[in-house]
């Protein structure tokens, strides 16, 4: 067989665009796969440009089982969705190399539209959605270019608007009424490394994160705010340590059946709206104390939020947070014990220290705690992202009476071990502390740099109380900021991450761009992304509410039928004003003006075979339709350069004749 090639041109826009798909689902695609796809993608792309013949059949092939294999091995440990694009990507490389006939062009086609469609599954930010929706344009230039050479860039463009401009009304109704189902793929999502908060809390953890510019999360309040200094942001409850590091209680043993499920009440409810980055976590942020009002969100024994699946894509969910609150004032026997667990042996500096303050305060455990935040306050301690090396037996002597300088959970994790070897239960919470406001679509944004910890304490009385050491030894880190908290070295070593992008922001130019930026993909996020079963329930309740179930009906009835009736003008006026081929569209405006006056065209009949019924009618204008149709197709057809002001000359003929003959 004579091997086939494709045009140029549309090969190059249909690999450019697969080539961009690729590229932004390069961290779901496992490096092995990638690196042969576009190491075979190459290869075929040269053969094409070149015309080179066929691979023999058996290398082919060999290829494709080797392939394969490839995808499914190293493919499989990340999950299903993540073999799907290995193998898509490998097929299309392998396409390219056995490219025959018309057929299995159009199938590559499909193969990079399935890429496209997938990543639709993965990615779904608004700079991401337009990222792909490129591909999509560059692919379909490519098939259009298959049918038609792209002298003219415009007209694949014009074919692509006319045929889908005109649903674009009804989509917009079936968006806001269809039923939003739950993902029906139900495949596993490839665990990609995210950045964020751990389970385990070790010291220089979380000052390596600070370093990071990512966004974590956004929040806004619809209504009444919290002050600033109540942005604590819980995500984890850290109560198991081995003296350095901490980790929180396996989930299985959080939970004492015999035990009462913790309270949280409290007054002045303040909802809040939170749309989180994926972390691959199973639990979500939440202002401290309290409630989800989301379905699906638990609050769980550690007065965390938690959902059964992990946070696989931006999620949005709503929680009530009270300006005064009171937890539960109960502690159990169990979580007593858990709470003061400390090792056996190790720090005898600083249990020593605790039995002092134990022997100053013996039944006052609040005056204790504070006794102890004034001891690190009055002594030189620094909040720094270089800490030293600690050593790993007695961890909290080498801070507390050695180096004194560290971050927050370094400050937190000694605080409770001190208040544990003093008799007070207490554990370390880590989340994210503040949040930057953006006034033009009226929300926080908190980044991995906001990451913190601080200690939780039981009282008498009181229950558990938050106790941020951080608060006694670097107070600017509450109030203006981690920035404001860092010495000028710490600036300098931070200067490539995140302190590196707020010093460009700080040029007013940049700052409002960005501020824009944010803002529309907020509400990107916000509307379109967010807009789950539970919006749309509220939605249409609120409808109910005012309308009435009959009103409702008939007003879901008529907007199908408005968007429908929108999209019968958008395409008649699309086609009328279609600029693709201008003898084309003078020689429809001859045919309806001719259907107008009675003599419409047949479907099956061409124009020659229509302009020769018409000229069996002897009417007076049938010489002038038959002249107009034999320079279109000499225009269209037979590729002969007849000016377009002659046939728009000859339009006009037509239509004067019309217009006499019906008087």
């Amino acid at each position: 067989m004579t091997p086939w090639f494709p045009p140029r041109s549309g090969l190059g826009l249909l690999s450019s665009g697969f080539a961009i798909a690729v590229l932004l689902l390069l961290g779901d695609l496992p490096p092995v796969a990638a690196f042969v796809a576009i190491a075979l993608l190459v290869w075929g792309l040269l053969r094409q440009w070149q015309k080179r013949s066929l691979l023999p059949q058996t290398l082919r092939h060999s290829l494709t089982a080797i392939a394969l294999i490839l995808a499914l091995l190293v493919g499989l440990p990340q999950g299903l969705l993540s073999v799907f694009l290995g193998l898509l990507t490998l097929a299309f490389a392998l396409k390219l190399l056995e490219l025959q006939e018309e057929r299995d062009y159009q199938a590559l086609v499909l193969i990079a539209y399935s890429l496209v469609a997938l990543g639709f599954l993965l990615r779904q930010s608004l700079l991401e959605t337009l990222v792909l929706l490129l591909a999509i344009a560059l692919e379909t230039l490519g098939l259009a270019a298959l049918y038609r050479p792209l002298s003219r860039p415009r007209q694949p463009f014009a074919a692509l608007l006319r045929l889908l401009a005109p649903t674009v009304p009804l989509l917009l109704v079936l968006f806001l009424i269809a039923p939003r189902l739950p993902p029906l793929w139900g495949l596993p999502v490839a665990q990609r490394a995210v950045t964020g908060l751990s389970d385990r809390v070790s010291p220089g953890e979380i000052a390596e994160l600070s370093r990071s510019s990512a966004l974590a999360f956004r929040f806004s309040f619809p209504a009444a705010s919290l002050p600033s200094d109540r942005f604590y942001w819980r995500a984890m409850v850290h109560e198991l340590t081995d003296g350095r590091s901490w980790q929180p209680l396996p989930f299985r043993d959080r939970f004492d059946p015999s035990e009462v499920a913790p309270e949280l009440t409290g007054e002045g409810d303040i909802p809040y709206t939170v749309i989180a980055e994926p972390s691959q976590r199973t639990w979500r942020y939440a202002l401290e104390l309290s409630r989800p009002s989301s379905e699906g969100i638990l609050l769980d024994s550690r007065f965390e939020f938690r959902t059964r699946i992990p946070l696989s894509q931006q999620t949005r969910y709503q929680g009530i947070a009270f300006e005064r609150y009171q937890a539960d004032l109960n502690l159990s026997p169990r979580d007593r014990q858990i709470n003061l667990q400390l090792p056996p042996s190790g720090n005898p500096q600083s249990r020593a220290w605790a039995q002092r303050l134990r022997d100053r305060f013996p039944n006052n455990d609040a005056a204790l705690a504070q006794a102890s935040l004034q001891e690190l306050q009055q002594q030189d301690f620094r909040y720094t992202l270089q800490p030293p090396l600690l050593t790993a037996n007695d961890s909290i002597d080498d801070f507390l009476f050695r180096s004194r300088a560290g971050f927050c959970e370094h400050y937190a994790s000694s605080f409770a071990f001190l208040m544990r070897a003093a008799g007070i239960p207490a554990r370390v919470v880590t989340g994210y502390l503040g949040g930057e406001w953006n006034p033009q679509a009226n929300y926080y944004s908190v980044l991995q740099a906001n990451a913190h910890a601080w200690t939780e304490v039981w009282l008498p009385g009181l229950g558990w109380q938050r106790v941020d050491p951080t608060a006694a030894i670097a107070p600017l880190r509450l109030s203006e900021g981690l920035e404001a908290a860092l010495t000028p070295e710490d600036r300098a070593q931070a200067a490539g991450g995140l302190l590196g992008a707020a010093a460009l922001r700080r040029l007013p130019l940049l700052d409002q761009a960005w501020q824009f930026w944010a803002s529309i993909d907020y509400r990107w996020t916000s509307w379109v992304l967010s807009y789950d079963n539970q919006r749309q329930q509220e939605l249409l309740a609120a409808l109910l509410a005012q309308l009435g179930q009959v009103g409702l009906s008939l007003l879901l009835v008529a907007n199908i039928l408005i968007a429908a009736g929108l999209m019968w003008l958008l395409s008649r006026w699309l086609d009328r004003r279609s600029p693709e081929d201008p003898s084309l569209r003078i020689y429809q405006q001859a045919c309806r003006a001719i259907a107008k006056a009675g003599w419409p065209r047949q479907p099956q009949e061409g124009p020659a075979a229509y302009a020769e019924r018409l000229a069996s009618l002897n009417q007076p204008w049938a010489m002038a339709f038959s002249h107009l149709t034999q320079q279109y197709l000499a225009q269209r057809y037979a590729q002969q350069a007849v000016p377009t002001n002659l046939l728009q000359r000859s339009l006009q003929d037509l239509r004067q004749l019309l217009r006499t003959s019906r008087r």
